[in-house]
């Protein structure tokens, strides 16, 4: 099949959907098909014509930061532009990533225009969050307006959880199909040999600094967790619009010495680190299907984390992890402190995590679309 990929983001980009995406499009590309991603370029990606057999197109977008540069606008006609020249080249089936992202409008468009089969992949499981007033009145009236457009009428949907699923019936998609994201458990699993630098309990967060990520409910919970466990280090991984607020409240809370931002890193600087603490966490307020959450329980962790989303269908609450509800910072704080201060407990969760973890392979996510992809493609 020849597939074009409409993306709001694309590696060297960082994060969850830029890296399910590109796994997606190599995995297609290793299978035989021939796959094209068009993307939005914010301004930071260089020209990268091919990348590891996958042909990306980058256009020019802007990324405004009362959107929290969370939200790409290409320029409509260079990525239309784009999308001509992608079908002058033979298309079988156009793919779309999630509902609200302009890059996702315009592909459907296109496809529709041309009687180009749709396949839409939602990454969302609720209205978007934000302390934003604003930005969360426009995100509903988009997905009740475009995203119900997109859901309802692709030819064929894929959610990445049952969540997801369930939240694009509501927007109209008649038989959505749930294809979880998949991961290399192997790569992210902590060697047996492995040996700690040092004698601190470390907790690890990985995410985008938005509000909507819940971090800041993590520096509430934190200074009585200080105190009862003085050896405590959390390590907060990435970057965004709100780090600037997250280290204000830091400084405010009095945490400066067990707190370490340590901004965007590459997936083996994240390893890295990953491997030296023994416990994850994510007090997001809403998900998808938490890639973070799936990698850090590959290596191994115990993982505490907002029941939201897909979430529990990574964490099995009380085996593999701790479940909370979003906001509920009390929860967070006694579930924290519950494996801080029993380590079999870690230990016995760990394992149930990275069992677990083997079910999301990447291998198994690719067959799942080129499955759904031939049912529908013209071939």
């Amino acid at each position: 099949m020849r597939i074009i990929v409409c993306a709001a983001f694309y590696p060297p980009y960082r994060g969850g959907y830029a890296e399910s995406v590109r796994l997606l499009a190599e995995g297609l590309h290793a299978r035989g098909h021939a796959v094209t991603v068009i993307a939005s370029d914010a301004g930071s990606e260089p020209e990268s014509p091919v990348v590891r057999g996958v042909t990306v197109r980058r256009v020019p977008a802007w990324n405004p930061s009362f959107l929290q540069e969370s939200f790409p606008i290409p320029r409509p006609f260079a990525f239309w532009r784009e999308l001509a020249r992608a079908r002058t080249e033979g298309v079988d089936i156009l793919s779309t990533q999630t509902r609200f992202f302009p890059s996702t409008f315009f592909g459907f468009l296109f496809a529709k225009f041309y009687g180009i089969p749709t396949f839409h992949t939602e990454r969302g499981a609720a209205h978007t969050h934000s302390d934003s007033f604003l930005i969360r009145m426009c995100a509903k009236i988009v997905d009740h307006t475009v995203g119900q457009l997109v859901c309802r009428f692709s030819d064929g949907t894929i959610g990445v959880s049952d969540a997801a699923c369930a939240f694009m019936r509501r927007l109209g998609a008649h038989n959505p199909v749930t294809v979880h994201n998949g991961i290399n458990a192997d790569w992210w699993r902590r060697p047996d040999t492995f040996v700690r630098a040092d004698g601190f309990l470390r907790i690890v967060f990985i995410g985008r600094l938005v509000h909507a990520k819940g971090v800041g409910d993590l520096l509430l919970a934190l200074p009585r967790l200080v105190i009862k466990f003085p050896a405590l280090r959390v390590s907060i991984i990435g970057d965004g619009p709100y780090r600037g607020t997250l280290e204000r409240q830091v400084r405010a809370l009095g945490l400066l010495h067990a707190i370490i931002f340590h901004g965007a890193l590459d997936s083996g600087g994240i390893r890295d680190i990953v491997w030296q603490s023994d416990i994850a966490v994510n007090p997001s307020h809403c998900e998808g299907f938490p890639r973070s959450v799936l990698e850090t329980a590959a290596a191994g962790l115990p993982t505490v984390a907002t029941d939201t989303g897909g979430t529990r269908e990574i964490v099995e609450d009380g085996v593999s992890g701790l479940l909370v509800k979003e906001r509920d910072i009390p929860a967070l704080t006694a579930a924290l402190a519950r494996l801080l201060k029993d380590a079999p407990l870690r230990a016995r969760m760990g394992v149930a995590a990275a069992l677990r973890s083997r079910r999301f392979s990447v291998e198994s996510m690719v067959q799942a679309y080129e499955k759904n992809f031939a049912s529908h493609a013209v071939l």
